[in-house]
């Protein structure tokens, strides 16, 4: 409202990804800015560089579009669209990332963003001053000096990821591939009452039901033991 825009939301495709040529379907004279969640959240789906690319050839010069990448470090696929490659090759394209996933820096809320020399002086005009704290600035130094760390919690959100999917199926619920570090998945009944029956048991999920996806859930990877303990209450609830 303070920017006086008009969102235009487009549903995602059949598997859970950003529809890209219904994206560009919905472009008008007005279109200013395309926001993609890439990661998607809260369904971890990625869309891919060839069909990023494609898309980008087709938009008018006025349009930007924002790829949120705040699950970046767990989109492991050769194809997965970098947003500063995009910046390289001169597209209109602003990136989005932040501390809070991978580096488990949310309580110091530490994000960054970067797009093109003329795009950045337009947002430090707006940017509000002292908008991240000094002791969060060393801790986002420190955190991206410490490569051990990275891939020691990317390896362990995969081998949860594949755990978690595995859980799932082996109760016949649907489950998408996920590149982030929850996993979204359609049990086919209503996902509120499942998450209310599990918070009993003291296991917290989100429920689909606030996506206009009621049937659907959202879990995130926790420690061994956190999954051990939702493994056995899912399996209570689900039967």
């Amino acid at each position: 409202d303070l920017a006086r825009a008009k969102t235009v939301l487009v549903p995602l495709d059949e598997n859970e990804r950003h529809d890209l040529p219904a994206m560009a379907a919905a472009i008008t004279d007005n279109t200013k800015l395309i926001w993609i969640a890439n990661p998607n959240n809260p369904t971890g789906t990625i869309i891919r560089r060839r069909e990023f690319e494609a898309f980008l050839d087709h938009l008018p010069d006025t349009v930007a579009v924002v790829l949120d990448e705040a699950y970046f470090e767990f989109a492991i696929d050769p194809e997965y669209p970098n947003a500063l490659d995009c910046i390289r090759q001169g597209r209109q394209v602003i990136g989005l990332r932040t501390f809070s996933k991978t580096y488990g820096l949310a309580g110091l809320r530490v994000g960054y963003g970067f797009a093109s020399g003329e795009i950045v002086q337009m947002v430090e005009g707006a940017r509000e001053p002292f908008n991240v704290t000094s002791i969060g600035q060393k801790a986002a130094v420190a955190a991206l000096a410490d490569e051990d760390h990275l891939q020691k919690t990317i390896r362990a959100n995969q081998a949860g990821v594949a755990r978690l999917t595995g859980i799932f199926q082996s109760c016949g619920n649907q489950a998408v591939e996920s590149f982030a570090n929850f996993v979204w998945a359609d049990l086919g009944r209503p996902a509120n009452e499942v998450c209310a029956e599990l918070l009993k048991k003291g296991v917290i999920i989100r429920s689909g039901a606030i996506f206009g996806r009621p049937t659907c859930v959202r879990v995130s990877i926790g420690s061994p033991a956190e999954m051990d303990t939702f493994e056995a209450a899912f399996h209570e609830v689900i039967r």
